[in-house]
C-alpha cells in the first residue's frame, strides 16, 4: 500500500483533488504511526537487551565466584599459607609488609582473625623465629 500511495505522490496526481489529498493526508499519518510503533518496538527491544546483559554479567560473576570458590586453594589449611608468606617475609624484607596485607586479606576472607597479628615475624623489625 505505502508503495503505491507513494507511487502517485511521485507521478503528481495524487493531489488534484480533494479525495486525493486527503488520502495522501491519511497515507503520512499512517505512516506517522507506524513509525512510532516502531520506535517503541525498539525501546522495547533495547530495555530487554540491556536487562539480558545485566543478567548475564550477574550470571558470569556468580560462575566466577563459584570456580574461585571451589578451586582447590580453598582446600589448602590457613596454617600452610601462614607459613608460605612468613617464609616469602622473611626472605624480602621489603615485601614484608606486602605479605602481611596478603595474607590478612586471604584470613578476611577465609577466618575473621587477623591472622599476621599472630605472627610476630610479620610486623618485627627483627627477624623471629617461631617455635614451628
Amino acid at each position: 500500500m505505502h508503495e503505491t500511495a507513494l507511487s502517485r505522490l511521485r507521478s503528481g496526481s495524487a493531489l488534484c483533488t480533494d479525495t486525493d489529498k486527503w488520502a495522501t493526508e491519511a497515507f503520512i499519518d499512517e505512516v506517522k504511526l507506524d513509525l512510532v510503533s516502531y520506535d517503541i518496538a525498539i525501546d522495547e527491544l533495547e530495555n530487554k537487551f540491556a536487562e539480558l546483559k545485566r543478567a548475564r554479567n550477574v550470571s558470569s560473576h556468580h560462575l566466577a565466584t563459584a570456580q574461585a570458590l571451589a578451586s582447590p586453594v580453598w582446600k589448602v589449611p590457613v596454617e600452610i599459607w601462614t607459613a608460605i608468606f612468613s617464609s616469602y617475609a622473611r626472605e624480602n624484607r621489603m615485601a614484608n609488609f606486602l605479605a602481611a596485607k596478603l595474607l590478612e586479606s586471604y584470613r578476611l576472607v577465609r577466618a575473621p582473625n587477623l591472622v599476621f597479628l599472630e605472627h610476630p615475624q610479620f610486623w618485627s623489625t627483627h627477624p623471629v623465629k617461631t617455635r614451628s
